[in-house]
């Protein structure tokens, strides 16, 4: 087997692939749901029934892959690069409450998808499907036709969870297609 590629999947198997595809459902759940259902105590409870039913749903994920392909353990600690895209975000959430007339916010969204697809050595091209789509919805409030608030709001929540689903799918794909079947799982 190419180690190049055994490499590149190990860094990438961790925290990607179907693991992303509850959480996405779950987020484009909550964005398509919020109109038509009002805050109530049952609506509380089913959210959270839907968060438990998005965590089982990612350990049985990675069951199923460590089943199939073998345990595999990352060499590099994500956790920083995760917090710094996480400030960026929430810096640029902030700035979308100054008046801007961009959603900054979903083009640092769309930055990070952009990131995974181009740090990929072409790999993951589908990444930048999601990256395209984020900076056509960062800089929709300039056509006028929706507000800023509107993007942040439940268009990011759906755009977001659809953005996981598509990725993870096509992750999800790649492993397959790349990896054999572990001899030991």
């Amino acid at each position: 087997m190419d180690y190049g590629r055994l490499g590149f999947l190990t860094r990438i198997y961790g925290d990607q692939g179907l693991r992303s595809v509850p959480v996405g459902a779950l987020l484009a759940g909550w964005g398509l749901i919020d109109p038509v259902w009002p805050e109530s105590s049952l609506r509380v409870t089913v959210d959270l029934l839907l968060i438990i039913a998005v965590i089982a749903g990612s350990i049985l994920i990675g069951r199923y892959y460590e089943n199939r392909f073998g345990r595999v353990q990352p060499r590099v600690s994500r956790l920083s690069l995760v917090v710094l895209d996480v400030t960026a975000y929430w810096a640029a959430h902030w700035l979308d409450t100054r008046g801007l007339p961009v959603s900054v916010a979903s083009m640092v969204v769309g930055w990070w998808f952009a990131k995974e697809g181009f740090g990929s050595s072409g790999r993951r091209w589908y990444f930048l499907v999601p990256f395209a789509a984020f900076v056509v919805l960062g800089l929709l409030p300039l056509t006028e036709v929706v507000s800023v608030e509107a993007v942040d709001g439940r268009i990011f929540l759906i755009a977001f969870g659809c953005a996981l689903i598509f990725t993870g799918v096509f992750d999800h794909l790649l492993l397959v297609r790349s990896l054999p079947v572990s001899a030991d799982a």
